[in-house]
């Protein structure tokens, strides 16, 4: 019956457009064409799926903390499927952990749905870790779903290369079966913000240019690549 288009340079501002739009000839397609369309369009902010969880870091100093944004997910496997009629839901809630390390942390469970939305974020101090040295640091998430009675129910996994810079990165991850090859049915993302910061109360070194007389080496000081100072050591 026709088409047309709008501009999206005329929704600048956040301003209300309310205007006619004439119908032209649809693309491939040709024939009689006649008729408006009145139409209401406006740019708006909706802080229900904004997410800006971490500011920049403007420090020169070796990053020592690492910050996880878990935002939301989409087109989840439905894991309690409904017995009388096609379809049904999941319980959803993601599950971290980071290979060489001890910390492991959970989301809260969004209860019937396939596209959760968490916005929560998880603080992971990593003062003792050598940036340089760390063998493909590597984060986990298992996204599960939650039972109040049995165990929980895997709906994919994905394992993301953490890469010890400054910048902030959001990024769509793709799930996947875990190493026991389930769920046997995997589909859906997971949206997550990281960033490695450096941060100064993780930074404790009270003996500025401390020189280890028996190793001659400089323990503490302002170079990047500074050891941690241990303060039983002096």
């Amino acid at each position: 019956m026709g088409q047309f288009e709008v501009s999206l340079d005329d929704l600048k501002d956040q301003k209300v457009l309310k205007k006619w739009f004439k119908l032209g000839e649809a693309e491939g397609r040709k024939g009689d064409v006649a008729g408006h369309v009145c139409l209401h369009v406006q740019w708006r902010h909706d802080p229900a799926i904004a997410f800006e969880p971490f500011s920049e870091d403007t420090s020169q100093k070796t990053p020592n903390e690492l910050r996880i944004g878990l935002f939301k997910a989409r087109d989840l496997v439905i894991a309690d499927k409904n017995l009388l009629s096609k379809g049904g839901s999941s319980d959803p809630r993601v599950k971290m952990s980071i290979a060489g390390t001890a910390w492991t942390a959970a989301s809260k469970v969004i209860k019937k749905s396939l596209e959760p939305v968490w916005k929560e974020t998880f603080v992971v101090p990593l003062p003792h870790i050598d940036l340089e040295d760390w063998a493909k640091p590597v984060l986990s998430l298992a996204d599960e779903d939650w039972d109040e009675i049995s165990s929980a129910d895997a709906m994919g996994t994905v394992d993301i290369p953490l890469a010890p810079d400054r910048a902030i990165t959001r990024e769509w991850y793709t799930l996947a079966q875990n190493e026991k090859g389930l769920p046997k049915e995997v589909s859906g993302e997971v949206n997550v913000v990281l960033q490695w910061r450096y941060n100064a109360r993780l930074d404790y070194c009270p003996f500025d240019g401390f020189v280890d007389e028996h190793e001659g080496e400089l323990l503490c000081g302002n170079q990047a690549s500074r050891r941690w100072c241990e303060a039983s050591e002096v």
